[in-house]
């Protein structure tokens, strides 16, 4: 979804013809946060330019290694 998303500003890509706005998102039952979370994470990786394999690497290393960020900052 969030890669999907990556070139639709202030939208939700759910699938191909599937887009949907945040207000459209609340409607369906999303919390609000969770929406706006969203919304800001896709931002993000826009900013850094991640394009699609770099996305699924990143996928797959949270998905290999879910409490590695909390070894590398234990403050966080």
């Amino acid at each position: 979804m969030c890669c999907r998303s990556m070139d639709c500003r202030g939208a939700i890509r759910f699938a191909t013809d599937l887009l949907m706005s945040p207000e459209q998102c609340v409607h369906i039952g999303w919390d609000a946060e969770l929406v706006s979370s969203l919304l800001e994470f896709i931002e993000r990786l826009r900013d850094i330019h991640v394009d699609v394999i770099e996305f699924c690497f990143l996928n797959a290393i949270v998905l290999a290694y879910p409490g590695l960020l909390c070894r590398i900052l234990p403050d966080h």
